[in-house]
């Protein structure tokens, strides 16, 4: 089974079903609006939240170097995913950002290095019914990065992400993948929901549309 990590696919096959959860990179006009609403639309995906967390009404400037500054334009080029990590990784949300070509490159390249971590087959357990998560999953590094998510700051929480994928060894061949795996899943599904959703559909955590298969998300 191919390990090639195909955005543009991922965008394809999961659009029908996260478009109406996560529209905010698909109506906003430009780079700035994008980023604003994208993490009012992620802190709002936790149901349970019950911190009180503040965000500010508008974003610091986005400025594209070299690059279009249509969001619809870069998800045609690079995918909704690695959009939604330039826009809020690196620096607070509150100040001013640049997106560059190397800086699209560096996220494609790291969701990359996860997908060929995650995408090995499971047996086809993607077939059978979504199960549901365990119970208690969290450790250290995720309930952090969760922390840093209620509390507005997204660069630590992707950065967290970061820290706890370089703990990770060699992908998991077996038909169940484990806790802290399957909650980093989880979590990056948050931040990046057509790879998250696609990698929690391969081991049995979510549903997949109709005539989905997960070869249809390869190259």
């Amino acid at each position: 089974m191919s390990q090639r990590y195909n955005p543009h696919s991922l965008d394809r096959e999961w659009g029908f079903v996260l478009a109406k959860k996560r529209p905010a990179l698909i109506r906003s006009q430009d780079l700035q609006s994008a980023r604003i609403d994208l993490a009012k639309e992620i802190v709002d995906s936790y149901v349970s939240l019950q911190s009180d967390h503040t965000l500010p009404a508008i974003s610091g400037a986005v400025k594209a170097d070299g690059i279009d500054p249509d969001p619809k334009v870069l998800i045609a080029q690079v995918g909704t995913d690695i959009i939604g990590l330039a826009l809020l990784a690196d620096v607070p949300l509150h100040r001013p950002i640049r997106i560059t070509h190397n800086s699209l490159v560096g996220h494609w390249r790291w969701l990359r290095q996860v997908w060929a971590c995650f995408s090995h087959d499971t047996n086809n357990i993607a077939l059978s019914p979504a199960r549901t998560p365990p119970g208690n999953i969290t450790g250290k590094i995720i309930s952090d990065t969760r922390h840093h998510i209620e509390t507005g700051r997204f660069h630590t929480a992707i950065a967290t992400l970061h820290q706890q994928f370089q703990t990770f060894s060699p992908p998991e061949k077996t038909s169940k993948i484990s806790p802290v795996r399957l909650s980093f899943l989880q979590d990056l599904t948050l931040f990046c929901p057509f790879i998250g959703t696609e990698l929690l559909y391969r081991h049995g955590y979510a549903r997949g549309g109709s005539g989905h298969h997960p070869k249809d998300s390869e190259e």
